[in-house]
């Protein structure tokens, strides 16, 4: 099967909006971005495009590709097994990143909720539409709800906790990867709780776009229903953006998971019209696509080198509009580079290393 350059089209997409929402994380993995007292005036604005626009909007999208190849690989390989092996080396390369970069990984997580999606890959559609929204909806009312219970302490720059918590910054790259270790094994106890299956819902939702030429660029997708849903979730996510502010509480965050879909699959509409529009079908978005592991393990690499060991007073004093500033840059040369790369390289290294892994693992050299 050859490639499908719509979909290397959405992935670069995808994953040049992904670090829209991981640099805070990079600065400050437990508590993410944590305003100035009294805040920066653009804060609220910002927060308000992070919270409609980004966050959360990209990860659908990008777990939805990911249940979309998995459909690929499978039928360039006529079964499960090769897929199997390559969630395998995702898994340890998730592990290796989690560890030694940064604890936010995504690869730990995919990969095994792939494992999960895996098992629907031949399943009847009225069945794989069942357990897509079983996957996708319950696991986002549970998060609402347990927010709502147990809700997120409000803070700021100059709470004690804040305070306790940057004098606790690893200045030395050891100090780092202890800390790393403890945060990635805490996070991956509690993946099987809600977000294995949340993501496993989203990859089965790719897969039935996938089934539907959805990710195909010639394939007409139902324009006005998306744009219509897009426009919903984008109203109530203002709404809930509100309301939290008002309250205090922030409940919303599982409500929104269900409203960052329409929005992805908006994404997947605008980046294929305007293909279909484009002399070149967005090459330079689709080379970042064919790079995306290399790029999202590099993005790690750099931001968390910088908010730790290079500029390490970033952590305190960068505020939403320092982030935007530094993810508007760091896109600009992720596709020079990516583009540059490809005049001279067919593969990205990483992606060459993991196809080499697989195909050797699975006896195929």
């Amino acid at each position: 099967m050859k490639r499908i350059i719509a979909m290397d089209a959405i992935r670069g997409f995808a994953l040049l909006g992904l670090l829209s929402m991981n640099l805070v994380h990079m600065a400050n993995f437990e508590l993410g971005y944590v305003a100035a007292s009294p805040a920066h005036h653009l804060d609220p604005f910002f927060a308000m495009v992070n919270s409609i626009f980004f966050d959360g909007r990209f990860r659908s999208l990008f777990a939805m590709l990911f249940g979309a190849a998995l459909c690929v690989q499978v039928a360039n390989a006529s079964s499960s097994e090769q897929a199997k092996i390559r969630l395998k080396w995702l898994l340890l390369f998730g592990m290796v990143h989690g560890v030694l970069i940064w604890p936010g990984d995504i690869l730990f997580n995919y990969a095994l909720s792939g494992f999960v999606a895996l098992k629907f890959i031949d399943a009847q559609r009225a069945k794989l539409i069942r357990y897509t929204a079983g996957f996708i909806v319950l696991p986002a009312l549970l998060l609402s709800l347990l927010l709502l219970v147990d809700p997120e302490a409000s803070i700021n720059r100059s709470s004690p906790e804040y305070l306790e918590l940057v004098q606790r910054v690893p200045n030395t790259y050891w100090q780092l990867v202890v800390n790393n270790g403890l945060y990635f094994i805490i996070v991956s106890l509690l993946i099987p709780v809600i977000t294995l299956w949340y993501t496993a819902g989203l990859m089965l939702l790719g897969m039935l776009l996938f089934k539907d030429g959805l990710f195909e660029l010639n394939t007409r997708e139902p324009t006005e229903k998306i744009n219509l849903y897009a426009v919903l979730a984008i109203v109530l996510s203002f709404v809930g953006f509100v309301v939290e502010r008002k309250v205090g509480i922030a409940f919303f965050e599982g409500i929104d998971w269900l409203l960052a879909i329409p929005v992805a699959l908006f994404y997947i509409v605008v980046i294929k019209s305007v293909m279909r529009a484009s002399r070149y079908k967005l090459y330079t978005m689709q080379v970042v696509g064919r790079l995306a592991l290399t790029l999202y393990i590099s993005q790690s690499i750099i931001f968390v080198s910088y908010f730790h060991f290079i500029q390490p007073e970033a952590i305190s004093k960068w505020d939403r509009v320092d982030y935007f500033a530094a993810f508007v840059v760091a896109t600009i040369l992720q596709l020079v580079i990516a583009n540059l790369y490809f005049k001279v390289f067919k593969q990205g290294p990483l992606e060459k290393l993991l196809k080499w892994l697989t195909l050797r693992r699975g006896g195929h050299d």
